[in-house]
C-alpha cells in the first residue's frame, strides 16, 4: 500500500531530478560571438591582408575544384584541400535555409539569395576565408558532400564547452603557439600575431581551412569571441 509518506517522499525526489535537469540543460549556453570586438585599426589590417590574399590565392589557382556557387555571387573559388583539412557537419537549418547549424552547436547567416536545396542533415563542411573584394561575408561554407559552397557569417558560436566544442587552454604570445583542449598544439603565421596576441585563455574556436596556395598555414582558427581568425600550422 502506497502510504502519503512514501507519495510526499516521491514526488519531492521527482522535483528534485527536474531541478537537477533543468540547471544541466541552462548550463548548455552558446558563447556569444565577438563579446570583446575587434579594433578599428585591427580590422583595417585583416582588410588589407584579405585583398593580397585573393590575388595570391587567384594566382596560384590553375584549376577550379568543381565547387559550384549557391549565391548571388559571380565569383570563381578556388579550394585547395589538404591532408589536414578540418571538416564539420550540418545538424539543422531553418525553414528557408538562411541559418545552418553545425555540429558544434554554432550557427552561420548564409548571404542573401543563396540557396541550399540540395544540402542536407549529415553533409559534411568545411570553412575558410570569403577573400572576394565584392562580399561583406567574412567566409564560405562549402558542402563537401555535394561541391558547392556559399558565403556566410559566424551569428551564435558554439555550446561553451560542449563534447564537439574547442577552446584554448595554453596561448605562448612570445613563441606565437596555442594549445587546445584536446592537446593540439598549432602555430600561428607570423603576419596575424597582431591579432593572436589579443586572445585569452578560454576563447572559443572553431577550426577551418585556410586554402590559400603560397603557404604552410593550412588551418584557420576562427576566434568565436573576438569575431576574427587567424591563419595556423599544427605541430
Amino acid at each position: 500500500m502506497i502510504t502519503k509518506r512514501m507519495l510526499t517522499t516521491f514526488l519531492s525526489l521527482s522535483l528534485l531530478s527536474l531541478s537537477l535537469n533543468t540547471s544541466i540543460d541552462a548550463s548548455e549556453e552558446n558563447i556569444e560571438v565577438s563579446q570583446r570586438p575587434t579594433s578599428l585599426q585591427d580590422i583595417k589590417k585583416m582588410k588589407e591582408q584579405k585583398e593580397d590574399g585573393e590575388e595570391a590565392h587567384l594566382e596560384g589557382s590553375t584549376e577550379k575544384f568543381g565547387f559550384r556557387s549557391k549565391g548571388p555571387s559571380t565569383h570563381s573559388f578556388f579550394f585547395r584541400e589538404s591532408a589536414t583539412t578540418p571538416n564539420h557537419w550540418i545538424v539543422s537549418s531553418n525553414i528557408d535555409g538562411s541559418i545552418l547549424e553545425i555540429e558544434d552547436g554554432s550557427h552561420w547567416k548564409i548571404a542573401s539569395g543563396s540557396s541550399l536545396s540540395r544540402w542536407r542533415i549529415g553533409d559534411i563542411i568545411t570553412i575558410t576565408p570569403n577573400r572576394s573584394w565584392f562580399s561583406d561575408y567574412k567566409y564560405y561554407v562549402i558542402n563537401k558532400s555535394i561541391d558547392e559552397y556559399v558565403a556566410a557569417d559566424l551569428i551564435l558560436g558554439p555550446i561553451a564547452y560542449g563534447s564537439l566544442t574547442h577552446w584554448a587552454v595554453s596561448l605562448d604570445f612570445s613563441q606565437g603557439k596555442v594549445v587546445f583542449e584536446n592537446g593540439s598544439c598549432f602555430k600561428i603565421c607570423s603576419s596575424d600575431l597582431f591579432l593572436f596576441e589579443q586572445w585569452q585563455i578560454n576563447d572559443t574556436i572553431i577550426f577551418g581551412t585556410n586554402d590559400s596556395w603560397f603557404t604552410s598555414y593550412d588551418i584557420l582558427l576562427i576566434n568565436v569571441n573576438m569575431n576574427h581568425y587567424v591563419r595556423a600550422k599544427q605541430y
